[in-house]
């Protein structure tokens, strides 16, 4: 039973890759404008820059959930010749998982350039902790949608804690710029 639904799940988790490969192509080319605006304290530059990512990601999240609502779960029937109607919602679940990947990673980059490495260590550190025992209660209780929740949670949280981490750094810099110009 395990080993099949390890199958099913590794076949719907395939197009969340599609998100975090977006992200990729999307990140690279602003890490230099990221260090540049960073360190010649253009503050609002360098948000304006993660937010214009971070809706890339949105929109193009937004067209795999409706691609995938439509034809996602027929396709996969026809790639891997299995029957997945049933998991469709956990196919939508698993891209909005990509998607939060996604973002943590555009904050985990933005820490880099800000060089707050330690943080985003501990918020790695953190999450594999959570990930050690929830995941498998959730898988023991719920089979294949705890898989899902449990993807949507741990990535949930590397998010929320990336996310934290940027806005502290980041308001207490802008915070530094504004009483240094004053």
């Amino acid at each position: 039973y395990y080993n099949l639904m390890q199958t099913y799940f590794n076949i719907i988790y395939m197009p969340t890759f599609v998100i975090n490969m977006i992200s990729i192509f999307i990140i690279k080319p602003f890490l230099k404008p990221f260090g540049d605006y960073w360190n010649g304290k253009e503050y609002k530059k360098f948000i304006k820059i993660i937010f214009a990512i971070v809706g890339v990601l949105a929109a193009a999240t937004l067209c795999a959930e409706i691609g995938a609502y439509l034809i996602g779960i027929p396709v996969l029937n026809i790639l891997y010749g299995v029957e997945l109607d049933e998991y469709k919602i956990h196919l939508l679940l698993l891209i909005l998982s990509g998607f939060l990947y996604a973002c943590a990673n555009v904050f985990f980059n933005a820490l880099g350039t800000m060089r707050r490495q330690k943080l985003t260590t501990i918020t790695y550190i953190l999450v594999a902790i959570f990930a050690l025992f929830v995941p498998k209660k959730l898988v023991d209780l719920y089979g294949m949608t705890g898989a899902s929740i449990s993807c949507i949670i741990i990535m949930g949280l590397l998010f929320t804690f990336m996310a934290i981490f940027f806005a502290y750094v980041y308001i207490s810099n802008y915070k530094k710029k504004e009483v240094s110009t004053n």
